[in-house]
């Protein structure tokens, strides 16, 4: 067996290691309400990896989009289903509407909050 085949089958085997751990780490993430920031390096380390923010910021943004498939909702609303802090659905709502992922569909009285004018989202088809 040549050199270059050894290495190359090393590097390989490092490769999907690497991909077995980021899937095991977003089903972590998956399985948890929300995790506070500061906790996500630590937890990456936990698992082998060094700290992966887009893992964490796709996984949120799955759920918010979830959560708005079937019907509009506002961002307290959002917050309430899945557990992440307003705060941060408001950073998601951003990244996503700039994307084209959702769009504001209405203004109107949030049934959480119960104030006036409040955005409600919706996922684009």
């Amino acid at each position: 067996m040549s050199i270059e085949s050894k290495t190359t089958a090393k590097a390989f085997s490092k490769d999907t290691n690497f991909f077995s751990k980021v899937d095991a780490l977003r089903k972590y993430i998956e399985s948890r309400t929300a995790i506070d920031v500061i906790e996500h390096s630590k937890i990456c380390f936990s698992f082998g990896l060094p700290y992966l923010p887009k893992i964490f910021q796709e996984v949120y943004d799955k759920k918010v989009l979830q959560a708005i498939e079937h019907e509009p909702l506002t961002a307290a609303t959002i917050s309430k289903l899945t557990g992440l802090p307003h705060k941060y659905i408001c950073q998601v709502k951003r990244r996503l509407v700039k994307s084209g992922h959702i769009r504001v569909s209405h203004l109107d009285r949030c049934p959480t909050t119960g104030n006036k004018n409040v955005q409600f989202l919706i996922a684009t088809k």
